[in-house]
């Protein structure tokens, strides 16, 4: 045995240095990732905190509005308000007309773009160099508008917003756009709006124009405006949009699962 060592001993050298290296090679790199964990482990700790803080006010927001997004979205409103706007808009005369826009003038916020092209022919966009034609005044378009209509021809251009619509749309955009908003979160939120955009730019917009043409039939057939409920079109709205409570859901889930609310501690 000591003359076969002797003999392989420059091999079984060769061996146990390279064993000792990579043991060592292991150990540091082992060392080093626990050291850099502990070091980044405050900066984790902070993070993990802020995201906390955001996802427990982003459910208290959702507590505040009923368990649902339905009633900041303040969808009932907006239907309201774009059927008597778009009345006025093709060109038709309210009684009290006066004191029926200034109400609802306090509650518009704005309005989403939805024709059938990108020209709002309402809207002036004024440019710098730009020689400024005679004004066509915004009457003239609604008078185009209705001619339209006794042909049968309609395209609702704008969906009005209110106010409470707004306010609650940029309070979620808010949560959002937090750079410690979780990726996963973000895109349910992404989600969501993309859905509120197609329940007010396409199923709105179609609801609102089976409307007008119906309305104007008999108005142009009898010479008398018909009567409606506006509560009427909302439900036609309502059986057609995109609902979010699976939306919500979803980010309910996803929030408790980050949060990791349900594991065993």
């Amino acid at each position: 045995m000591i003359d076969y060592i002797k003999e392989n001993i420059s091999w079984i050298k060769d061996l146990f240095t390279l064993l000792f290296v990579g043991t060592g090679t292991v150990v540091a790199i082992l060392t080093y990732r626990r050291a850099k964990a502990t070091i980044l482990q405050p900066i984790r700790t902070e993070v993990i905190k802020k995201q906390s803080e955001l996802l427990s006010k982003l459910l208290q927001t959702l507590s505040d509005n009923d368990q649902s997004f339905e009633v900041g979205l303040d969808y009932v409103s907006i239907v309201q308000i774009n059927v008597i706007l778009t009345l006025r808009d093709f060109g038709f005369v309210f009684k009290e007309q006066k004191e029926l826009f200034e109400k609802i003038k306090d509650n518009i916020s704005g309005w989403i773009p939805c024709g059938k092209t990108n020209i709002l022919k309402d809207v002036e966009i004024i440019g710098a160099f730009t020689e400024t034609p005679e004004k066509k005044k915004e009457s003239d378009y609604g008078i185009e508008k209705y001619n339209n209509l006794k042909k049968g021809e309609i395209d609702i251009d704008k969906i009005y917003l209110t106010k409470e619509h707004l306010e609650f749309v940029k309070l979620i955009s808010d949560f959002k756009s937090d750079p410690f908003m979780p990726i996963s979160i973000q895109k349910i939120i992404i989600e969501l709006f993309s859905d509120i955009n197609n329940n007010l730019a396409i199923v709105l917009k179609n609801d609102l124009e089976v409307f007008m043409l119906d309305f104007s039939k008999g108005y142009f057939e009898n010479g008398n405006a018909p009567h409606f409920n506006p509560a009427c079109i909302y439900n036609n709205f309502n059986h057609s949009r995109v609902h979010h409570r699976l939306t919500l859901e979803k980010l309910k889930n996803e929030i408790r699962k980050y949060l990791r609310i349900d594991e065993k501690w």
